[in-house]
C-alpha cells in the first residue's frame, strides 16, 4: 500500500466530456477522492458536432480538465498527435496510475503509457475501465472481431481492468475472453441523488407543456440519439400502443444525436408526432422525472444505464431491453418490465402494462438504488483499488525484467 505521504498521482484519460455515465464517473471521482491520498489530472478530447458538452457537471466536480485536441472519433493522422500529446502530459504530470474511459482513450491512453514506461524503465500502474464495450449494437462482425482482438492485446498491457456491472464482467471474461478473471473487477457507478429533494417543485411542467391532464400517461425515453440507442424501437412501440389501445399518452424523448431528424420523420410517418415531444438535451435530473410515469430504454447494448438507476431513485417504473448491464440495475417486476432486445410487440405490451397498472417504486426499493449507486460507496470502492494495485509489486515491463518504481512528484 502507498505510504508515502505524498498524494498518489493520477492522470485520468476519457475520450471526450458528453452527457453519458463514463463523464458523470470520471467527474465523480476527480471530485470526491480523498485529496490527501489522491491528486488527479483528467485529460479529454473535444466532443463532436453532434454531442453535447457536459460543462455542468465539469463545474460542479470543480475540476479542469486539460483537452487534447487531437483525442476524437475515428481513425487517422490525428491519433499519432493525440499519443504524442498524451506522452508529453504523463511525462509532466508522472503519475503513479493511468486510468483510461471508453475505447478510443483506452486504446491511445494504455498504449502510451505502456511504451512511455518502457523508455523511461518504469511505468505507472494501468487501469481501464469498461463502461459498457463496442461489441454488440456498433460495428459489423468482421469489424468487431478486430476490435475483441485489439482489445485482447491491450488487456495484456493493463494491470486492472473495471467494469460497471456484473454483466459486462461475464461478457469480457466468458464470451469475448478479453482477461482473465482475476483481472477484471466490478465497481458500480456513483452517483449524486440530491436533486430528487427537488422533485416535488418541479411536477407539472411537462404535462404543462404536453397539454396533458393528470390522467395522462407520459413515457419518457433519456439518452444520445444514435444507432445503439435504437430510440426507434421506443417511437414505434408507443404508437402501436397508442393505435391499438387508445391510450391517452405521450412521449418525451430526452436527448440528442445524429438521429434526430430520421426519428422525427418516424413520428410524423407514424402519424405520432404531436403526441411526440423532443426535448433536446435537459441535465436537471429533476425536472426530467418530476412528471414520467414510464421510463423506457430500447439499446442495443448498455454498461450500466443511468437513466434507469436515476428513475428508479426516483420511483418510476421502467420498460427495458435485457441487454448488457440492464438487468444487473432493473429487478424484473418489482422495478418494471425487461424484454428482449428490438422486439417491437413486446416492448409496446410491456409498455401497455405498464401504463395501465399506475404505480411507483417503493420507498424501500427507492432507498437501496440510491445506497449501492452512491458517490461514497464508488470513491471507497475506487481507493481500495488504487491500494491494492499500489501493494502489488508484480508490474512487469515488457521485457519481463523490470520492475516498476513508483513515479514522486
Amino acid at each position: 500500500m502507498h505510504s508515502s505521504k505524498t498524494p498518489v498521482r493520477i492522470a485520468r484519460i476519457i475520450a471526450r466530456l458528453g452527457v453519458g455515465g463514463s463523464e458523470r464517473y470520471v467527474c465523480s471521482l476527480a471530485a470526491n477522492l480523498n485529496p490527501e491520498k489522491f491528486r488527479s489530472w483528467l485529460i479529454c478530447g473535444r466532443v463532436g458536432g453532434d454531442e453535447r458538452q457536459c460543462s455542468e457537471f465539469i463545474d460542479e466536480a470543480g475540476i479542469e480538465p486539460i483537452y487534447v485536441d487531437q483525442l476524437r472519433r475515428g481513425l487517422g493522422p490525428h491519433d499519432v498527435s493525440a499519443a504524442m500529446r498524451i506522452r508529453r502530459l504523463l511525462g509532466e504530470i508522472k503519475p503513479q496510475i493511468v486510468e483510461t474511459h471508453t475505447a478510443k482513450a483506452g486504446a491511445l491512453g494504455r498504449t502510451t503509457a505502456y511504451l512511455h514506461g518502457m523508455m523511461q524503465h518504469e511505468r505507472p500502474r494501468i487501469v481501464h475501465t469498461f463502461h459498457g464495450h463496442v461489441f454488440n449494437g456498433y460495428f459489423r462482425k468482421p469489424v468487431t472481431r478486430a476490435f475483441v482482438l485489439i482489445e485482447r492485446q491491450l488487456a495484456r498491457l493493463t494491470d486492472m481492468i473495471v467494469t460497471v456491472s456484473p454483466s459486462v464482467r461475464r461478457e469480457l471474461v466468458e464470451e469475448y475472453r478479453i482477461a482473465d478473471a482475476d483481472k477484471v473487477r466490478v465497481v458500480s457507478l456513483g452517483l449524486d441523488f440530491n436533486w430528487l429533494d427537488d422533485l416535488a417543485a418541479h411536477r407539472g411542467w411537462l404535462r404543462a407543456k404536453l397539454a396533458a391532464n393528470d390522467s395522462t400517461v407520459i413515457f419518457g425515453t433519456i439518452g444520445r440519439l444514435a444507432k445503439v440507442k435504437n430510440t426507434e424501437l421506443v417511437i414505434r412501440a408507443f404508437a402501436r400502443v397508442v393505435r391499438e389501445e387508445r391510450l391517452d399518452a405521450r412521449l418525451v424523448i430526452i436527448g440528442d444525436g445524429e438521429l434526430v431528424g430520421a426519428l422525427r420523420a418516424l413520428a410524423r410517418d407514424l402519424s405520432v408526432d404531436h403526441l411526440v415531444l423532443f426535448c433536446g438535451w435537459v441535465l436537471d435530473r429533476a425536472r426530467i422525472f418530476s412528471d414520467l410515469d414510464v421510463t423506457c430504454l430500447s439499446s442495443f447494448n448498455e454498461g450500466s444505464p443511468v437513466c434507469l438507476i436515476e428513475s428508479l431513485a426516483a420511483g418510476i417504473p421502467v420498460v427495458a431491453t435485457e441487454v448488457g448491464g440492464v438487468a444487473d440495475v432493473v429487478c424484473g417486476r418489482t422495478d418494471g418490465e425487461l424484454v428482449e432486445s428490438n422486439n417491437e410487440s413486446a416492448f409496446a405490451a410491456a409498455m401497455s402494462r405498464m401504463a395501465r397498472a399506475k404505480r411507483r417504486i417503493a420507498a424501500e426499493r427507492r432507498a437501496t438504488v440510491r445506497a449501492g449507486y452512491s458517490v461514497s460507496r464508488l470513491v471507497h470502492n475506487v481507493e481500495s483499488l488504487y491500494d491494492e494495485l499500489l501493494a502489488n509489486d508484480r508490474h512487469p515491463l515488457a521485457d519481463g525484467r523490470s520492475r516498476v518504481q513508483t513515479a514522486q512528484s
